[in-house]
Parts: structure tokens; sequence; C-alpha cells
């Protein structure tokens, strides 16, 4: 086994903002997959696209360009949390983080996982951010990355909700629909006055359920979709409603 170093350009893959984003990550590889030793610049997005996924044999790999000056470089090692930007609800909150302007603001990742859209948004701008979340595996993971991108200074890293302060401008939940649903009040509870919103880990079929827990704080736009492997997610976004 070898590590394998992946660089995923979110700039062509997703268009929200002016630089070619790249998120650098680092994957373990086998023998089956015909990858191992290999030493160079994959695009494991593309393989989304062509219907292979990352450790299938069949999976596509394409060589991307990474020496754009102006790249924002994202380096990430998932250990054993959530998010490595391959999935669909990762990828349509990176997307929509890279499409907004982030400058100045401050940012909660709830629910962090590997802490990979907190580290993105400081690295497009974001002031500061809390990362939370209640897996010991995904803190240590997030601390871990936020280190590894010199973004530990202006990153809050908590394992609980209970050590979330302040309120923030953005805030982005890419859980389950079961905890978005339950936890609604407390998540809208830390957004800032006409602060944006971002939900995802919502299949298409429970979109409507979990946009109906939030209406009463949230005026939202129109939903994001995206179908891998048989099943189709949806980002939710919107703003904080000027009555609450």
């Amino acid at each position: 086994m070898e590590w394998l170093t992946l660089f995923f350009r979110l700039g062509a893959r997703f268009g929200g903002g002016d630089h070619a984003h790249v998120l650098r990550q680092r994957l373990l590889f086998g023998d089956a997959v015909g990858l191992q030793g290999v030493n160079g610049v994959i695009d494991p997005l593309a393989q989304l696209e062509q219907g292979g996924g990352v450790g299938d044999d069949d999976a596509v790999v394409r060589l991307v360009d990474v020496d754009d000056e102006e790249a924002v470089i994202v380096h990430l090692d998932p250990g054993l949390a959530f998010g490595t930007g391959t999935h669909p609800t990762t990828a349509l909150c990176l997307e929509w983080l890279d499409g907004i302007d982030l400058a100045g603001k401050t940012l909660l990742d709830y629910g962090c996982g590997s802490g990979i859209l907190a580290i993105a948004a400081l690295s497009l701008g974001a002031a500061s951010a809390t990362a939370m979340d209640i897996d010991p595996q995904a803190v240590i993971a997030a601390r871990q990355n936020a280190a590894d991108n010199d973004v530990a200074e202006n990153l809050l890293v908590c394992g609980s909700p209970d050590e979330i302060e302040g309120k923030f401008d953005v805030v982005v939940a890419n859980i389950l629909a079961g905890p978005l649903v339950q936890f609604a009040d407390s998540i809208t509870s830390t957004l800032a006055s006409r602060g944006m919103l971002a939900l995802s880990g919502v299949l298409c079929e429970q979109a409507d359920e979990v946009m109906a827990a939030y209406d009463p704080w949230i005026e939202f736009e129109k939903p994001a979709f995206r179908e891998q492997d048989g099943q189709t997610w949806s980002r939710l976004t919107g703003s904080r409603r000027s009555r609450h």
C-alpha cells in the first residue's frame, strides 16, 4: 500500500469562483486499483462524472493542471472521519462555498467530519471558522488538517454543540436529514441576522421535510441536486428571515 496525492480542481468542476480552486487529498489505494506507487495528479471528480468511483477497478484517471499561481490548495487527510470531497453532499457544499463571497465572514461547520468545509472556507477568504463534530475521530482529523493547511489559528474545533459560541455569517451542516430536522432550532440559533445557511446530507425525497423544519427561520432558494449511484442528493440553501 502507498499514499497517493490527489488534487480536486474545484474551479473546473464547480465553476463558482474566480480562481482555480484545488483540493488536495491523500487516499490509500491497493493493488486492485492498479495505481499503487503512482506519483502524479489525477482528477477523481472526473471519475464520478463518468460513473466510476475512487477505488473502482474501472476508475478513470485524468491529469489536471495545477500550475495556476492563484490556485487555492487544501491539503486533506480525512483519517477515519467523513469528508473527502468526492461524495455529492460534500461536493455540493464546496460548490456553494466557492460561489459566495466569504471575505471577512465567520463560518460554522456543524458536523464537520474531516473539517473540509471549514478549511476550504478559510482558504477562500473567511475570517474565522468553528468546526464542530461529536465524533472524537473527526475532531482529531479536523485539527490536524487545519494545522496542515496553516489555518489552525483561525479555526476553532470543538466536540459538542454546547461549545459553540456566538453567531455566524455562514452556517454549513452536511449531516443527515434526521439530525437536521431534530436540531433545526439549535442550528438556526447560531446564524446571524440575514446570515446564509447551507444544509446537505439530504436525499431529494427528504428535501421538503427538512425545508419545512427550517421554514420559520429560513427563506430558502431553489434546491440543488446531484445524482450518484442511483441516489439523488440535495443541497438546501437560504438566508435567515429578517423577522428572526
